[in-house]
């Protein structure tokens, strides 16, 4: 029962032992180095539009300050034109000229003021771009943080499975030196077991020898008692004889008479010696077949 038990737990630990071939502490490292990389890429592409925005910012700056100094130009000419036509009246080629001049200012002012607009509109996209990469960017670093996080933890969660691997492992080996020792002790058993059983047969074999022994026992009983009856009638028989005979014969033949009782009484005393040899006989094989019945109970 034990045993059976023992290879359980052994057959238990095996299974529990089986590891997949695609754990998640693997599938988390993939998605960390996935993130990493996308991480990069965001950095590279902010850093880029940083660059980008930081030039156009520059190049905005500028075209406000070229438009601020063309519309400065354009007032003064403006002014000049008032102030001459207010003091003396200009001629229709000086009118002219500084007519061409204002159209002129006023021509790069619209086309300045035109790139300062297309370059905001660029800003703007720029602008928001960079914030939705910012945005990316920071979604991606949290993600990163919490797959590193998990990655911790997996690991933290490997070493706790590697150490109860480990005594499982531990576990297994003293459980098999274990059934090692039972499948010895079984065999003992088995060996002694078999002694057992050879020994048996032999007891059986004794026992029925004993019984007849016993059987042969209880015959001689019987003649014995056979004889203890032919003994008594024979004895009473001589009773009888003697008492008739001490009326009818003489001396002599009553010394016979008393010398045949003798005699017989003699061959009844031997005959006495010899039951009782027998019956001493069987109590010795009672007592020898309660010895063989007392051991195997024993063994």
């Amino acid at each position: 029962m034990e045993n059976t038990q023992t290879k359980q737990q052994i057959k238990n630990i095996n299974k529990i032992l089986k590891i997949p071939e695609t754990s998640d502490l693997q599938q988390i490292l993939v998605q960390v180095e996935s993130i990493l990389v996308q991480l990069s890429q965001s950095q590279s592409k902010f850093n880029k539009l940083s660059e980008d925005l930081s030039q156009l910012t520059q190049i905005h700056r500028e075209l406000h300050d070229k438009a601020s100094i063309y519309q400065d130009e354009s007032q003064k000419l403006s002014m000049q034109i008032k102030v001459m036509q207010s003091a003396t009246p200009l001629s229709f080629q000086e009118r002219d000229t500084l007519q061409q001049q204002l159209q002129q200012v006023e021509s790069e002012n619209s086309s300045l003021k035109l790139q300062l607009e297309t370059y905001q509109q660029s800003v703007s996209i720029k602008s928001k771009s960079t914030n939705e990469l910012a945005e990316q960017l920071a979604s991606l670093t949290i993600k990163a943080k919490e797959a590193l996080l998990q990655n911790s933890l997996l690991k933290q969660q490997h070493a706790e499975q590697q150490k109860q691997t480990l005594t499982l492992q531990n576990q297994l080996t003293q459980l098999e030196q274990r059934c090692q020792g039972l499948q010895q002790i079984n065999s003992e058993q088995l060996v002694r077991n078999t002694s057992l059983v050879q020994q048996l047969q032999h007891n059986e074999v004794h026992v029925a020898q004993l019984e007849q022994q016993l059987i042969q026992s209880d015959q001689l009983n019987n003649q014995k008692q056979q004889i203890i009856d032919s003994t008594q009638n024979f004895l009473q028989q001589v009773t009888e004889d003697l008492s008739s005979a001490k009326s009818a014969l003489n001396t002599m033949q009553i010394q016979r008479a008393e010398s045949a009782v003798r005699t017989q009484i003699q061959i009844t005393r031997e005959i006495f010696e010899r039951v009782q040899r027998i019956e001493n006989g069987a109590e010795f094989l009672v007592e020898e077949f309660q010895k063989l019945n007392d051991q195997f109970l024993r063994e």
